[in-house]
This record gives C-alpha cells, structure tokens and sequence, in this order.
C-alpha cells in the first residue's frame, strides 16, 4: 500500500490539521499505517491518540449491561471517552493525574460498576479536555482510530468532541463504511460541512504492485 504524499502531509502529519475530519471506510492496513504516522512526537502538539476495536466495545458493552437506563449509558460512555483521553493528555506531563485516570479506566475492564458509579459522578466531562490543555498550556490534536467499532452509545461519545467544537482538531478514522451514528450524546446531528469534512482515503492509496497482478 502507498499512500499519496500530499495527503500524508496534510492529514497524517501531527499539528497539520485545524478542523475536524472524518474518515470511512478506511482499509484496515491503513489505519494501521495512519496510527502510526500520527503517534510521531511534535514538540508543538500533544497527540491525543485513542484506538478502540472490538476488545474495548466488548468492554464497555458489559458495563451497560449493568446500567438502569439509556441516560446512564450515555453519561458512562461520555465519562470513559473523556477519561481516555484525558489519561493521554497526562502521560508524560503530570504522573500522578495520569495513574488516577489509568486505574479508572482499569476498573470498565474489570467490570466494577459500582467503582465506576462513584468515579463517574466526580469524573471529568468533555470540556474538561480543553481547560485541562489550557491550564497545561498546551496546543492538542485528537485522533480517533475505530477498528470495527459499531457501538452507538460509544460512537455518540465519541461525537462529542466533533459537536463541541473545541479549539483543536479531531480526526476519525474508522474501517466501517460509516459511522454507526452521527448524533452526540445530547441528540444533536454532526454535519458536513459544518462540524466536520470527509475525505475518502481511498482516493489517496495505491495498491502494491504484486496485488494489481494477482
């Protein structure tokens, strides 16, 4: 697989990018390759970088297993995606803020939904992200990497971040045709253009020579 320079360097370059993408139907290798591009340290940006694939939704599906309602899905939802990335927004820059979130986030592996109950309700929202930048004074870029994920409570939570239109950029990457929802958590409808663009990576790969034979 190879990818075009031009979009390598305008989207998979880290600090590139100041609106938010989506991006579908990406082919598995290529989210792989973007990942990877995008994990390359820039002195000027701290990289936010989530990967969810079947293994976290599985996760997650059993904590809602537990809950009363659909409301209280969503907050947990909400709260565990603002959990994951605000535990990378700390890695390297305040260690014991980033041991609190990871042993949070320990505890939707270990299915303690009475733990998670009482973390929740003093845990951090969305917005928290950008003050929490703020108050470190420093410029962020989110990327989101879904790997089969076709959860809805999940995928609103992840929405979140496009909806909000905070000051940074987010990009989606997912290998589903498309996202398994477009609303947030609130109801309110992600839209193109407004709130984000598509780009369709397929336009921008070329496939190995030894594949175009066979």
């Amino acid at each position: 697989m190879k990818v075009d320079k031009y979009f390598t360097s305008q989207y998979l370059v880290a600090g590139n990018t100041y609106d938010n993408f989506i991006f579908e139907s990406c082919p598995t290798e290529f989210l792989i390759f973007a990942e990877k591009l995008l994990s390359k340290n820039n002195h000027e940006v701290k990289l936010c970088n989530i990967k969810l694939c079947s293994k976290q939704q599985e996760e997650i599906e059993r904590v809602f297993l537990s809950c009363d309602n659909d409301f209280q899905m969503k907050v947990i939802a909400s709260y565990y995606m603002t959990t994951l990335i605000l535990k990378e927004l700390f890695r390297g820059k305040n260690k014991e803020m980033f041991q609190s979130l990871q042993e949070q986030l320990a505890e939707f592996k270990n299915n303690n939904f009475l733990r998670i109950k009482k973390n929740y309700i003093s845990g951090h929202m969305p917005y928290d992200v950008a003050r929490k930048a703020r108050k470190l004074g420093q410029k962020i870029e989110l990327n989101i990497f879904l790997f089969d994920m076709d959860n809805i409570v999940l995928q609103q939570a992840i929405n979140n971040f496009i909806s909000s239109r905070e000051p940074y950029s987010v990009k989606i990457f997912t290998n589903m045709e498309r996202l398994s929802t477009y609303y947030d958590t609130n109801g309110n409808l992600i839209e193109c253009p407004h709130d984000f663009m598509r780009r369709d990576v397929n336009k921008f790969i070329e496939e190995n020579v030894v594949e175009k034979e066979q």
